[in-house]
């Protein structure tokens, strides 16, 4: 389950969530619609990615990614869409682990000055930058929620959704 929408300070400082941005954020469709499993420069697939009850942490399905226990680094890439350089926006992300790690656990956006090449995400190969939220920390080995508060930079105005797990 991962929400991306603008930041809005409702005097407290806490934030609030408009509607998300990520299409198919939280697997409501019931697919992985709108992901695409590996990324080209970034990771091989997962062993396995659906949309699956079981994984739920916010409505019907939740995103089931499986991976070896050792492997290669893998990533799942979300659909691009546009932001506004310089703005705040709230991202929250639920995850829930099958086994705990150590490390290898990377959550980034990935950046472009201009819509994606290949008009769906933005792979490594691609991006003009990168941000990472969650820089090489442990997995969860069960449910456990993140909320990071997102400044998009200058010049960017496409961002898509990364999740890494690497080499571990």
């Amino acid at each position: 389950d991962i929400q991306f929408a603008p930041f809005v300070d409702n005097g407290t400082g806490a934030a609030l969530l408009g509607d998300n941005l990520i299409y198919n954020g939280n697997a409501e469709l019931g697919t992985t619609d709108g992901w695409v499993n590996g990324s080209s420069g970034e990771g091989d697939p997962f062993t396995s990615f659906t949309a699956d009850p079981s994984a739920a942490t916010n409505g019907g399905f939740g995103f089931l990614a499986s991976k070896p226990a050792t492997s290669n680094t893998m990533a799942i890439v979300g659909r691009a869409f546009p932001v506004i350089p310089l703005k705040k926006y709230v991202v929250r992300i639920n995850l829930n682990g099958s086994a705990a790690t150590g490390n290898g656990l990377f959550i980034r956006m990935n950046e472009r000055t201009s819509a994606p090449n290949n008009g769906i995400n933005i792979p490594a190969v691609d991006r003009v930058s990168f941000t990472n939220l969650l820089d090489n920390v442990a997995w969860p080995g069960g449910a456990t929620s993140y909320q990071f508060l997102y400044t998009v930079p200058a010049g960017v105005t496409w961002v898509s959704p990364t999740i890494l797990n690497w080499t571990n």
